[in-house]
C-alpha cells in the first residue's frame, strides 16, 4: 500500500465536502445571475429602498451577487438605457439573460 493513500483520501474528502457545503450555502441564502451575450450591458446593479449595490462581474459578460435585502436588478447599457430586472430577494435564485435588442427597445422607451 502507498504510504500517501489515506492522507490523499482524507484531501480528496475535504475538497469534495467543501464543494458541498458551498453549493448547499448558494441554494439556501439564493444568488443572481445576469448573463449578457451581446455585451450590451455597462453595469448591473441591485437597486434598494436605501440605495445601489452593484454587481460583480464573474467575467466577461456575466454578474453575479447574493442579495442581503428586497430590491430590483436594473441593467445600464453602453448607451446609457436602464433596462428594469427581475425582483430579487435573500433566498431567491434569479438568472436573468439579456435579450439582443433589450437596450435599443430601452432606449426608444424613454429608458435613458
Amino acid at each position: 500500500m502507498h504510504r500517501h493513500f489515506f492522507s490523499l483520501r482524507i484531501a480528496a474528502f475535504v475538497v469534495l465536502a467543501a464543494i458541498a457545503v458551498g453549493t448547499i450555502d448558494l441554494w439556501l441564502h439564493g444568488f443572481v445571475v445576469v448573463a449578457d451575450p451581446d455585451r450590451q450591458i455597462a453595469r448591473a446593479t441591485v437597486r434598494h429602498v436605501d440605495g445601489d449595490v452593484a454587481m460583480r462581474a464573474i467575467a466577461d459578460g456575466f454578474w453575479a451577487i447574493r442579495p442581503q435585502r428586497a430590491g430590483r436588478v436594473v441593467l445600464t447599457c453602453v448607451n446609457g438605457a436602464e433596462v428594469p430586472g427581475q425582483d430579487v430577494a435573500p433566498g431567491r435564485i434569479v438568472r436573468l439573460t439579456v435579450k439582443a435588442d433589450a437596450c435599443t427597445v430601452a432606449r426608444a422607451r424613454g429608458g435613458a
